[in-house]
């Protein structure tokens, strides 16, 4: 009985850990070693915790495919991947959000991008924006964009 009582707090305790966690696909080339690292941001206050589907590819092959959610009302999360030098296009895409991006930027050696979802707050509609530098790239819950 004891050990049932215990093994019935240990799945409750696993379960309650994943509750904020975004469940998805792995990153298909995400390299911990690579050049281009992306930061995702999702304000996703305006879903009360409700995951956001996010799909982003690069030069066309689905690199991301993510639900983001947060208790925070925020999340981020980082990923790297190994490109080649040149130009590169990235998209984005939410169904739930109801939007999407398409940029495209240059890589020359080491790059760090950010994507950030915003949702629909005050009248303007749900957008992604992204932006690139030679440095790290970081967003403070709330402030909006990149």
């Amino acid at each position: 009985m004891k050990t049932n009582i215990v093994l019935a707090f240990g799945i409750l305790a696993l379960l309650s850990g994943c509750a904020g966690m975004g469940m998805s696909d792995p990153a298909p080339f995400d390299d911990p070693n690579g050049n281009f690292h992306l930061r995702v941001y999702v304000d996703s206050m305006h879903y009360a915790g409700v995951p956001v589907d996010i799909k982003v590819w690069i030069d066309g092959d689905l690199a991301l495919n993510r639900n983001f959610s947060s208790r925070r009302g925020h999340y981020n999360d980082q990923f790297r991947f190994n490109l080649p030098p040149g130009t590169h296009e990235i998209k984005a895409k939410t169904i739930k959000g109801n939007t999407e991006i398409a940029r495209t930027f240059e890589v020359k050696d080491r790059l760090f991008g950010a994507l950030y979802f915003s949702p629909k707050q005050r009248g303007l509609p749900p957008e992604f924006s992204f932006s690139v530098s030679p440095e790290p790239i970081y967003v403070a819950p709330g402030q909006g964009s990149v």
